[in-house]
Parts: structure tokens; sequence; C-alpha cells
């Protein structure tokens, strides 16, 4: 397409959701966007079209030129979750959130591959690195949010997606509501991102019949909002910053433990 070749080089961010795009039309428009060399926009939005080969989009983040990818409502299916897989284990892979919603024809089968072989790179870099003593030297899998709410992912995933938030893991953020995870399953992940040396930031869930968001404050700010403390409370707002001729205060010697505290909502799921 002509307009694809006419993109220009100072884009950071191409969306180009709901256009009802085919493999074809996605195909030429990676094309296109290996051209632009580093120039290359770093987000990628591809949710809502007709897309199902991703294999002209394999090198875009095989080569580290995409940090985000969303290809939520397509029709993506397990052979389109492994074709992912060789990308997202290559050493310059760069990719750091991927949206996989409401493509109901991806399953259990095709996630548990992707998710061991990220497991595997993450293990084994984290080898090199213990015995190097050196790990600014190895990558780790950049892969840190994926989203598969919507899907057909069920129980038979679970192990693989403790593992994956896990300390020596490599996921921060997890969406797997609307899934057909059973709730003693859901209730297995909270648990795993619960512990103080689990890497989660954050897991949004179904469980019980209510939408569970549940995430690991940053800071005694977002602590105290978590537990409905008002923005004017004066430690709240020393926290952020400090009075007049005084430093703000240290969040780790207030709260060492910080790193323990996490917080969930639930609303019903209608």
């Amino acid at each position: 397409s002509d307009l694809w070749r006419h993109l220009p080089s100072s884009l950071l961010r191409l969306d180009v959701s709901w256009n009802e795009l085919s493999d074809r039309a996605v195909g030429a428009l990676c094309g296109s966007l290996r051209q632009m060399g580093r120039c290359c926009p770093s987000e990628l939005n591809l949710a809502g079209n007709r897309y199902k080969d991703v294999d002209r989009l394999l090198p875009l983040i095989a080569d580290g030129r995409l940090t985000s990818v969303d290809l939520s409502a397509n029709q993506l299916n397990d052979k389109s979750v492994v074709q992912l897989q060789e990308a997202l284990t290559s050493p310059a892979c760069r990719l750091d959130r991927l949206l996989l919603s409401n493509n109901s024809r991806i399953s259990s089968g095709g996630l548990i591959k992707v998710l061991n072989a990220l497991a595997a790179v993450t293990s084994s870099n984290n080898s090199s690195s213990d015995s190097s003593n050196n790990k600014s030297s190895s990558s780790q899998a950049s892969l840190h949010c994926l989203a598969i709410d919507g899907t057909s992912v069920c129980d038979s995933s679970l192990p693989a997606l403790v593992v994956a938030l896990s300390k020596t893991g490599f996921l921060q953020e997890l969406w797997v509501h609307g899934t057909k995870l059973t709730s003693p399953a859901i209730r297995t992940l909270l648990a795993a991102v619960a512990t103080p040396d689990s890497r989660c930031k954050r897991l949004l869930a179904d469980e019980g019949g209510e939408r569970v968001d549940w995430h690991r404050p940053r800071s005694l700010m977002q602590l105290f909002a978590c537990c409905g403390a008002p923005s004017s409370n004066p430690l709240a707002a020393s926290l952020s910053k400090g009075e007049e001729g005084y430093a703000p205060l240290d969040q780790e010697e207030l709260c060492p433990s910080l790193s323990q505290q996490h917080a969930c909502t639930a609303v019903p799921v209608i």
C-alpha cells in the first residue's frame, strides 16, 4: 500500500486498530516498517483486525524494534502464538508488552509452549549471571506484561503461569480475566503473586463471580490511596514533597517491608 510506504519516520506509535485488515494487509505494513529500520515506531496497535498469520510481524519483534504490540480481538490461534515464540526468545527482543486479549481460539496448548520457552531463557540467563557474577552480561526475557483475557486458556496452563510470576520469572503484569481458569486456579495465582519475592506488580482475574484487580503499591502514597487515605493527609503529603527546610520522608526507612504490601479491589462481573 502507498500509505504504508509514506509513513513518517518520526512515528513513535502506530495505531491501525479496528480496520478489518487481513493477513496480506498487515504483512505489507510489516514489510514497510522493516524498511524504516530504526525509525520504526516502537508501539504497534493491530487490535480488532482479521489477523492470524503473524509471520511477517516476527522480524520486527525479534530485532528489538517493537516494545509493545496489541493483537487483541483478531483471529489468532495456538499456531499464531507458537509462531511468536522464536521472536520472543531472541536475544535482541525488547518487547515489554504483548496483548492477546479476546482471541478465543488461543488455548493453553500454545501458551504453555511460549511461557516454558521464555522461562527457560530466563533461567539460563540467571544461571550464567550467577556463575560469572556479572548480571549485566546476560539479557533477561523482555516480556513483562501479558494479556490473555478473553482467551480459552484453562487450568492446564497454571504451572507455567506460576513459574512466570515467581521470583525467577519474567512477568510483572498478567491479565487472565474472562478465561477458562477456575476459581481454585485463580486463588493459586493470587497466592503466588502475594509472596514477598514475586516480581508481579499487577494481576487481573475473575474469582468467585468478581473481577479482581490485585496490585503491589510502588510507594506509600499508593498504599495510602488503596486504603482510602485522603491525599490531604499530612503524612501522605510529606511523602511526595518535604516541608520547607526538610527532606521528603524516606519511604524505605518508614516502611522497609513495602514490597510485601499489596492491595486488591473486586467488583462483580456482569
